[in-house]
């Protein structure tokens, strides 16, 4: 059965994020694996245009929507039944309500329903409402972690058989470095500190800030060392507050807007990734840390320890003795040093974009399945 797939790929022509990661990882192995299918990539620009001219089955068809602009919920059904393919992708929590029964949608976390109190009125009312409405409706849902599934069913009271968790996979490029010159120019060139700690994502609520800082200084004051606390992106007044209240403002450093194909250099040049966070729907640091041999210490809750298994060290994120004691023995006992760093870079492997892939298509022939 050669099926005619449209893919929502405006999110892979951002950077930085998560959703784009995914969706651009997933286009990806699409079109390397998958030459029977047909696949139109609705964009807005022509950044994939280069993937599409490799092969036959993919196009590009341009809408003039924004992704999570006020229009696409017009333009989206508008553009769908006139290109008429026998499914959509809606890679995001971004899906046209009325194309809703013909549509396979991705959920990458559900932080807007566990965190209201963080979101406005109208992000509440469409997770609340609309998402509600869509969940039931679609053809497939597509999960990216167990952690995130089990979210779905809860709050949404879905039927289980139509939520399947696909992990993300990792791109190529995050791998260990082994040349030393390579990686001390880095540290040069961004003015970042010899020996530290790195925590890489954004700087809202669930992720912690605060846990991190109040372990990172728990640390500073039971063993005298010079490492410092990275903290990936631009400076931040209100962080840089909230470290001074902590007394490790001297410690700390903003390594600036890193491009993706720089990040994998950012990452093997620290001695440890913290993530502390409250919930993650998949966490991609950990991650992609893992993978350049990078010892992590992360948080024992929702998604977290399904990525890291056994090749990272789990920690309640609201202990922050723990965490701290935690740090101290990753960054003294190099025996145990080492062995995170060769197992995360083990674990890492099981996370492809290929098998990604292969799992999607197969969702996709579930929905068409159940639909006819």
């Amino acid at each position: 059965m050669t099926m005619k797939i449209a893919i929502d790929a405006r999110p892979a022509e951002k950077s930085g994020f998560g959703i784009a990661r995914y969706t651009c990882g997933l286009v990806g192995a699409l079109s390397r694996l998958d030459d029977e299918n047909e696949y139109i990539l609705l964009v807005n620009y022509d950044k994939l245009a280069p993937l599409v001219q490799r092969k036959k089955n993919l196009s590009l068809y341009k809408i003039g929507s924004k992704w999570m602009g006020l229009g696409e919920q017009l333009e989206l059904p508008a553009v769908l039944n006139k290109l008429k393919p026998d499914l959509f992708h809606a890679t995001s929590f971004v899906a046209p309500l009325f194309y809703a029964d013909k549509q396979v949608i991705t959920i990458h976390d559900m932080i807007h329903l566990l965190f209201p109190e963080h979101y406005g009125i109208k992000q509440r009312f469409y997770y609340n409402f609309v998402m509600k409405k869509l969940m039931h409706a679609a053809a497939q849902v597509i999960a990216v972690s167990e952690s995130t599934r089990k979210d779905i069913l809860s709050y949404y009271k879905v039927g289980p058989e139509k939520v399947h968790v696909i992990y993300n996979g990792l791109d190529d490029n995050f791998k260990r470095i082994d040349d030393v010159d390579q990686i001390t120019k880095f540290k040069k060139s961004r003015l970042l500190p010899e020996r530290f700690v790195l925590y890489v994502g954004n700087r809202k609520k669930h992720k912690n800030l605060n846990g991190i800082f109040k372990a990172f200084a728990q640390f500073k004051k039971e063993a005298s060392n010079d490492f410092h606390l990275v903290i990936s992106g631009n400076r931040d007044d209100r962080i840089l507050s909230l470290a001074a209240e902590l007394g490790i403002s001297k410690w700390l450093v903003f390594a600036g807007q890193i491009g993706d194909e720089a990040m994998p250099l950012l990452y093997n040049s620290a001695a440890l990734l913290l993530c502390l966070s409250f919930h993650e729907g998949f966490g991609y640091p950990p991650l992609e840390a893992m993978a350049c041999g990078v010892p992590v210490i992360v948080s024992a809750v929702s998604s977290l320890p399904e990525v890291v298994g056994s090749a990272g060290i789990l920690v309640d994120p609201f202990d922050d003795r723990e965490s701290a004691r935690m740090i101290t023995k990753v960054l003294t006992d190099k025996t145990l040093a080492a062995e995170l760093s060769k197992e995360g870079i083990t674990r890492a492997k099981e996370f492809s974009w290929d098998k990604c892939a292969r799992e999607t298509i197969a969702v996709y022939k579930k929905a068409l399945t159940k639909r006819s």
